[in-house]
């Protein structure tokens, strides 16, 4: 037959067949459908082995002729999935129509509905596998057309001896362009075809099939599942019909009661939620209301996530048990989460504290983020972020020391003391170029190891990569937080898919391929990325609400100056006079690749490291060609990489001493500089510092961004050669007005007695603060 000619090697012998099934006795008959009988039987396979295999055997009197027979050849061997039944051969001699499968022994799924066997995360994982099996069929992967299966049943859905799903049954199919929004088809004089309760209402009135109507058959099969029933026990009464009575318990909000008896107790609510929300969807009225399978594969793997995370509660909390951390420690940590305490909104998720935790060699300061238990998920994002953290260990990884579930509170503390959000300082203009670059590079050092483990195997797609969760030390170190999106996948598929939870996805932040496919990548976390690169440029958020055209959106905008060569009108100006010219074109060029519409020609997470390597190596040496603080001895105070800072004194004993720090004093202020004044007479820890630096001998003492510039005569004397000047000219100006942090008062709080000028003793009595006059109040480290 010419169809079937590029399918020779799938042609069998009728005896072989005959001789594996016995005849094709009714010993070995194990089912039948509309189009004939299926057998069992044991086939020699590749002249090796044995295989078992079922022997379809199709019978013209039922309806099905040469076209389905054909067709049925033509697309088994065409798609391959794990979740598609594969086609082994064929037969057409002497009048017959074989059809030779792989063996699933558990057979089909109408078989098990009721049976106690099938616990509700076997029952979920087989949804899910069925989920993927038609996603595939409906959005191949290559330049495979979609396919439209038009028989989505439980009979349709065979299981194997582990009860993976595999689908079957492909004679009614249709194929059609797989890079179109919508299919649909338009039957012509020809009765519509499917099973009595599990065809699409839409199709039956119209006669357009579309892949929605696949959708709603799966909706069907899932309460199937749920319910532990036939969609249709009695053809006679339609109100029996499962989809009529899901609507009417619906409409009373109890689909919860019509959940098969043997599993309703084992099921958790959320799990139980998020399940029949998404079959609920699959049977709406309209076409367009109807979830793409992708989105329903997403919702099922959430679902079951939702399930294993309450199944194995009690031994993840046994596994994480050192981790536990008691609610008081925190709350004490974190003064009861006080507004003194706290760092910023840790996204999505709640807020980050700082927590100051005693110990008996001191005290450690830790980041405490706590979880906003309102939203339904959080357990969920909790315990995944836990599971990450304990096995991903990186310097640029936010790292777990420990966790707390007491009563409704779920906190996670992480251990280093974070500063701030990457996405804040980016709008800071004291925040330089050389720093947003090295932080997008740390950064990117993170997300490589995430995604390229060589430990583990495992690569991790974040799925929630933007500048609000890339977060900074005092040093300026970056770390990459927030992994409750986050999926695993082998470090070796370059194009693993998972699915992320949308509802919790950031505005600008995921590529057009994503809001069309719902496939999360490595390629969605670059493209990410890119966005932030992109931020950094251009000190400004990926969404600006401000704005109501296209600068609304940042990438929107990078695209169309970008291509009209006009990058520079989008950078900001402070920065861009900060920039080398080669560092600029490589990270511009890299950001934009990043952006690219075709995820094929997105760079790898290690390229986009390198390459940001590449970047600071020409903005270092530029710098270090104009930078004239170089020229200085590199002693840094802490805290003070990116500060002015101006050791003095309060006392008035010495009275060069107190000259000198006044003149250093008015020169700054006349250069209206933002430095920081570090009185060692009001704070007892600021001399200690400078006695560490080795600089205590004569006072006042400067230094700027780490590089000590000496004490007075040293700052006039380049002061007088004008030398100066230059050193603080990339400082940032002290803004008019009243200063952020006091007011305008000049003073803040003392931290060591929190104001009240009184201290409670090692041995329990109360002594006098000697770090604050006696009002509790220090000067104002901004305004002096």
């Amino acid at each position: 037959m010419p169809l079937l000619k590029g399918f020779e090697n799938l042609k069998m012998q009728l005896d072989s067949i005959k001789s594996a099934t016995n005849t094709f006795s009714k010993e070995n008959q194990i089912g039948g459908g509309g189009f004939g009988p299926v057998f069992k039987g044991e086939l020699s396979w590749k002249e090796k082995t044995m295989i078992t295999v079922a022997v379809k055997r199709l019978n013209r009197e039922f309806g099905q002729g040469d076209p389905e027979f054909f067709k049925e050849i033509i697309m088994l061997s065409a798609y391959k999935h794990e979740n598609i039944i594969s086609l082994l051969g064929y037969c057409d001699e002497e009048e017959e129509k074989i059809l030779v499968y792989e063996y699933a022994s558990k057979q089909s799924l109408d078989r098990h509905l009721r049976s106690k066997e099938l616990t509700w995360v076997t029952r979920l994982q087989i949804c899910i596998g069925s989920a993927r099996g038609l996603a595939y069929l409906h959005d191949p992967a290559g330049g495979h057309q979609r396919l439209l299966h038009r028989d989505i049943k439980s009979a349709n859905i065979l299981l194997d001896e582990n009860w993976n799903a595999k689908i079957a049954d492909f004679g009614l199919s249709k194929m059609g362009p797989a890079n179109q929004q919508i299919s649909f088809y338009i039957t012509h004089n020809i009765s519509v075809v499917g099973t009595l309760g599990y065809t699409d209402p839409q199709y039956m009135e119209s006669g357009i099939l579309t892949k929605e109507s696949d959708v709603y058959s799966f909706g069907v099969v899932l309460f199937e599942v749920l319910c532990g029933r036939l969609c249709i026990t009695d053809p006679n009464d339609r109100s029996k019909s499962l989809t009529n009575m899901v609507r009417r318990y619906h409409r009373r909000d109890r689909l919860n009661e019509m959940v098969w008896s043997h599993t309703k107790d084992e099921i958790h609510p959320s799990s139980l939620k998020c399940f029949s929300t998404i079959a609920y969807q699959c049977l709406n009225g309209e076409y367009d209301t109807r979830p793409i399978m992708k989105k329903i594969v997403r919702e099922l793997e959430t679902s079951l996530e939702y399930q294993s995370v309450a199944d194995s509660k009690s031994s993840l909390v046994k596994e994480f048990e050192h981790l536990r951390i008691g609610l008081d420690i925190i709350k004490l940590a974190t003064n009861n989460f006080g507004e003194d305490h706290f760092i910023a909104e840790g996204g999505s998720a709640g807020k980050l504290y700082r927590g100051e935790f005693k110990h008996s060699k001191g005290q450690v300061v830790c980041t405490v983020k706590r979880l906003d238990c309102t939203k339904d998920d959080m357990d969920l994002l909790f315990w995944r972020e836990i599971m990450l953290l304990s096995s991903y260990k990186h310097k640029n990884v936010l790292s777990l020391k420990g966790f707390c579930d007491e009563s409704e509170e779920r906190i996670i503390v992480y251990d280093f003391a974070i500063h701030q959000r990457l996405d804040f300082l980016l709008l800071d203009p004291k925040f330089t170029w050389i720093q947003r670059l090295k932080a997008c590079l740390e950064a990117a050092c993170g997300l490589e190891y995430l995604h390229d483990d060589k430990v583990t195997q495992k690569s991790v797609v974040h799925g929630h990569i933007r500048s609000a969760n890339i977060l900074l030390d005092k040093n300026w170190n970056a770390y990459i937080t927030n992994f409750g999106l986050s999926r695993y996948g082998h470090a070796n598929e370059e194009h693993k898919l998972l699915f992320s939870d949308d509802k919790n996805a950031t505005l600008g932040y995921f590529d057009p391929i994503y809001k069309n496919t719902v496939q999360l990548t490595k390629e969605t976390d670059v493209y990410s990325f890119g966005v932030v690169l992109f931020e950094a440029l251009c000190s400004r958020p990926c969404v600006d609400n401000s704005y109501k055209d296209e600068r609304r959106s940042l990438p929107v905008l990078i695209r169309k100056n970008y291509q009209e060569q006009k990058i520079d009108s989008v950078v900001d100006d402070n920065l861009r006079r900060q920039i080398d010219q080669n560092c600029f074109d490589t990270f511009v060029e890299l950001a934009y690749k990043c952006l690219e519409s075709d995820k094929s020609r997105h760079p790898s997470a290690n390229l986009v490291m390198k390459t940001l390597k590449t970047a600071l190596e020409y903005q270092e040496v530029f710098e270090a060609k104009t930078n004239r603080l170089l020229d200085f001895e590199e002693i840094c105070p802490p805290g003070g990489s990116d500060l002015v800072i101006l050791y003095t004194t309060s006392v008035k004993g010495i009275r060069k001493t107190s000259k000198d720090c006044s003149r250093v004093h008015s020169l700054l202020k006349s250069l209206k500089v933002l430095y920081q004044e570090r009185d060692i007479a009001m704070y007892s820890d600021f001399r200690d510092e400078l006695q560490n630096l080795g600089k205590l001998s004569a006072l006042p003492r400067l230094f700027i961004k780490g590089r000590y510039i000496g004490g007075a005569d040293d700052i006039f004397l380049l002061h007088e050669q004008g030398k100066f000047q230059p050193l603080v000219r990339d400082i940032l100006n002290k803004s008019e007005g009243p200063c952020k942090r006091c007011a305008g008062v000049r003073s803040v709080v003392c931290r060591k007695c929190n104001g009240s000028n009184i201290l409670k003793s090692v041995e329990g009595g109360r002594t006098r603060c000697t770090e604050c006059n006696k009002n509790g109040l220090i000067k104002c480290p901004i305004c002096f």
